[in-house]
């Protein structure tokens, strides 16, 4: 099995800051969500007993945020708050990779994307830019290959994906909806490892 490298813990875009998410986040996450709940269910971004959970008891979203980051000690998955430059007190999403569904296969490792930005922040190309980004870095790491899971009517990320150079490649049933939702896939390039 190829060596993983663990992704760094801050890194940046031309707008952007992603920092690996921690525990001082959490309230800020708690009134991203409850802002934003009805977004989050709508495109099966976290299971609805989290969202439903955490739209009553911002302690519920304590655990979601511990989760994530003691990920990063068992290295299964790699979560970053996404912050605008012009303003690092208050993150505008998440994006991480994951490493708990990793394969090995004779190409290498495959690891899953899942990506969120506050519904203030759509259409502005900010997942773009942290997925331009991120991809060489996560190369450097060790993956091979990455999967996005969209849901069908979730259009902006479909196309995020297709602009991207991602593969459709299949059809499945979202893991929290049971709605329909599409598979692709990026092969990466290794790259120098930037750890």
């Amino acid at each position: 099995m190829p060596v993983m490298k663990r992704p760094p813990e801050i890194f940046e875009t031309e707008r952007l800051q992603l920092r690996r998410l921690d525990m001082g986040m959490a309230m800020d996450f708690y009134t991203l969500f409850e802002r934003n709940f009805d977004v989050l269910l709508a495109n099966a971004v976290l299971p609805l007993a989290i969202c439903e959970r955490a739209k009553n008891t911002p302690q519920n979203i304590d655990a979601w945020v511990l989760g994530l980051s003691n990920d990063w000690q068992w290295e299964r998955r790699y979560a970053w708050a996404v912050f605008q430059k012009t303003n690092l007190k208050s993150p505008i999403g998440y994006f991480e990779v994951d490493v708990e569904s990793i394969m090995a296969t004779a190409d290498g490792v495959k690891g899953n994307l899942c990506y969120w930005i506050d519904e203030n922040y759509h259409r502005q190309g900010i997942m773009k830019e942290v997925l331009s980004t991120s991809k060489p870095i996560i190369a450097g790491c060790g993956w091979s290959h990455l999967e996005i899971e969209a849901l069908s009517h979730n259009t902006p990320s479909v196309r995020l994906a297709e602009r991207l150079g991602f593969t459709r490649y299949g059809r499945g049933l979202g893991a929290y909806t049971g709605a329909v939702s599409l598979l692709y896939q990026l092969e990466l390039r290794p790259v120098k490892s930037f750890v």
